[in-house]
């Protein structure tokens, strides 16, 4: 078991994923951070000035207070704090555009914190998430793609040793999985809390929201807060997608097949049965038919593994095909698949519901809401693997 176990990290680490994801997300840090430079940029002087509204003496003996650092405490000069304001800006739009590498991730850090640290009246939270997922970002290769290449980090990367550069990929696999794990964290934390909460319950917190001037959008929100369906959709809608988040985490195992490896050695060294005995079935999602039993003894175990539960998925689909006879097996797996899928978070959110004391038309009425929203994001998760498979196959 342990082996099996050391043999499965092995191989996840051994294959880089989310690449396109984590530089998403490199950009989206860039584009957070230069627009804050931007939006405070003619208050620059007031906000974050020696002389402005928090003044340099007073900020100092907060940093000693708190322990916190910020570079804008190194001098008292306004022309310091110009200076530092515009380089903090300009790491941002670098990691924006994609040029300074895991380097100018770490100096867009330490300035982001810096001017963070200066005005924290600013903040509102989400300079926590910021402080997390930048380190984390900087294991991964999240300059593969959305970035302006100089060539200089693939040089640098031929003159490192051997050992040095292997580190890569498993460094880039766990920094995917901390990231991964720190998001729905704080999803599923902050749809816990929602739950609670009698207006999240009742489906009415969208109305109070909306009314809030923070959080006001001129010209729409009337339209919302005015609409109970869009007010009871919308409440429901916000809680459902946090507390479900992690079953939207796309998993190593919905890409590319694990057994790809063993592909070629199935179709051309192995014998295949394409007698009737086999019934003409195929594994659904494999593009091999099932082997001989000689065949399957030759396999690595976690290959037969594999096989028996493509077999027991086999008998499903074809149960299924009673149901629809005229369509591909492929689809009856996503049908039995999407079944469950919402089998399962039903039976979850009745399980939270009955355990906070919720009414019993609400949970109905919810469990209704929560099938019809598992049922869409399905689709159009599926809808979008065939479009990304379609365009790797391209390439």
């Amino acid at each position: 078991m342990i082996r099996s176990a050391i043999a499965s990290l092995d191989r996840i680490a051994a294959r880089p994923s989310s690449t396109a994801g984590v530089s998403a997300a490199r950009v989206l840090m860039g584009f957070v951070g230069f627009m804050y430079y931007v939006s405070q940029y003619k208050d620059r002087s007031y906000l974050f000035g020696p002389d402005g509204v928090l003044p340099h003496h007073v900020f100092v003996e907060q940093l000693a207070d708190s322990g916190a650092f910020s570079i804008y405490s190194w001098s008292g000069s306004p022309l310091w704090a110009e200076t530092v304001f515009h380089l903090g800006a300009l790491a941002a739009f670098s990691v924006l555009v994609g040029f300074g590498g895991r380097l100018g991730l770490a100096v867009h850090w330490v300035f982001l914190w810096s001017v963070y640290q200066r005005q924290t009246a600013l903040i509102d939270g989400g300079d926590n998430l910021a402080y997390l997922v930048i380190p984390m970002l900087m294991l991964t290769r999240c300059y593969d793609r959305f970035s302006v290449s100089t060539g200089a980090a693939a040089e640098l990367s031929c003159r490192l040793p051997e050992w040095a550069r292997s580190l890569s990929r498993p460094l880039h696999t766990l920094g995917v999985g901390a990231i991964a794990a720190q998001m729905c964290l704080i999803y599923v934390v902050s749809g816990l809390y929602k739950v609670q909460g009698p207006m999240w319950q009742d489906g009415t917190a969208l109305f109070y929201i909306l009314r809030v001037p923070e959080f006001t959008w001129p010209g729409v929100s009337e339209h919302v807060y005015g609409n109970e369906l869009l007010v009871y959709l919308g409440t429901y809608s916000a809680t459902l997608f946090l507390v479900y988040f992690p079953l939207g985490v796309d998993r190593a195992a919905h890409g590319p097949d694990r057994l790809r490896p063993h592909h070629d050695r199935l179709r051309h060294d192995l014998p295949q049965q394409r007698d009737r005995q086999d019934h003409g079935l195929r594994a659904p999602g494999r593009s091999f038919a099932l082997p001989s039993e000689n065949a399957v003894r030759a396999l690595p175990t976690e290959a037969v593994r594999e096989l028996k539960r493509d077999a027991c998925m086999m008998v499903i689909a074809e149960l299924l095909s009673n149901f629809f006879p005229r369509r591909p097996a492929r689809f009856r797996e996503h049908v039995l698949s999407c079944l469950f899928t919402i089998v399962l978070s039903v039976l979850v959110w009745v399980a939270v519901a009955r355990f906070y004391g919720m009414r019993t038309e609400t949970v109905v009425q919810v469990s209704c809401v929560l099938a019809a929203f598992e049922t869409v994001a399905y689709a159009a998760s599926r809808l979008m693997f065939r479009r990304r498979a379609g365009g790797e196959a391209e390439t």
